[in-house]
C-alpha cells in the first residue's frame, strides 16, 4: 500500500515536473505536433493553470509551428499574467520561478508577441487587421502601439482618397481625428465641398 502511494506520488511530482518544463522542451526540440496535443489535453483539464496557458502563448508564437498565430498567443499570454497576478502563494510562485515564469518573463513574452503581430499586421497592411490588432492586443507596449496607429491611418486616409468625396474625407476626419494627414483632409473636403456649391450656383443662375 505504501509503496503504491508513494509510486503515484512520484509519478504526480514527475508529470507535473514535465508539464511545466517538458511542453518547453519539446517546442525547443520543433516537435510542434506532440506538444500541440500534450497541451491542449492539459488545458482542457486545467484550463486556468498559470504554466499551460504560458506554454499555449510560447507554441502559438513559433514560426515554425503551423499553428502559428500570433493573436491567439497574445490571448494566452493575456490569460497567463491575470492568472499569475492572482497567485498568493509564495511556494507556487518559487514553482512558477523556475520554470521560469514571472512577472519579467511574462513582460517579456508579451512584448515579442506584440512585435511579432506587429509585423504581421504590417504585411498584410488592411485597415480591418490594424483595428484587430488595436481591439485584441491591449496592453501592448505603447511603441508598438504608435507604430500601428500610423499605418492604419495611412491606409484609411488612402481609402478617403480613392473615394475622394467630400463624405469619405469627412468620415476619415470624424474617424481619425488625430491623424496627421487630418489637416490635408479638410482641405480636399472644403475644395470638393466649394466646387460641388459652385456647380450648383452655376445651375441656378
Amino acid at each position: 500500500m505504501k509503496k503504491t502511494l508513494l509510486f503515484n506520488l512520484i509519478l504526480a511530482l514527475s508529470l507535473v515536473s514535465f508539464g511545466q518544463s517538458g511542453y518547453l522542451k519539446l517546442i525547443e526540440s520543433e516537435k510542434f505536433e506532440k506538444a500541440e496535443k500534450k497541451i491542449i489535453d492539459e488545458l482542457n483539464a486545467k484550463p486556468n493553470d498559470v504554466a499551460i496557458n504560458y506554454t499555449m502563448a510560447i507554441l502559438l508564437i513559433n514560426r515554425k509551428y503551423k499553428g502559428f498565430d500570433s493573436e491567439k498567443s497574445f490571448k494566452f499570454i493575456t490569460k497567463t499574467n491575470e492568472l499569475f497576478n492572482r497567485v498568493l502563494d509564495e511556494k507556487e510562485i518559487k514553482k512558477l520561478n523556475k520554470i521560469p515564469i514571472n512577472q519579467l518573463e511574462i513582460d517579456n513574452i508579451t512584448d515579442t508577441i506584440s512585435r511579432c503581430a506587429m509585423e504581421d499586421a504590417i504585411k498584410i497592411n488592411s485597415l480591418e487587421i490594424y483595428e484587430i490588432y488595436l481591439s485584441v492586443c491591449k496592453n501592448v507596449p505603447l511603441k508598438y502601439v504608435g507604430v500601428i496607429i500610423q499605418h492604419r491611418d495611412i491606409v484609411a486616409y488612402q481609402i478617403a482618397c480613392s473615394t475622394n468625396s467630400a463624405e469619405s474625407y469627412q468620415y476619415f476626419i470624424n474617424h481619425y481625428p488625430d491623424a496627421v494627414q487630418k489637416q490635408e483632409a479638410i482641405l480636399k473636403r472644403d475644395e470638393l465641398a466649394f466646387a460641388l456649391v459652385s456647380a450648383i450656383d452655376r445651375i441656378d443662375n
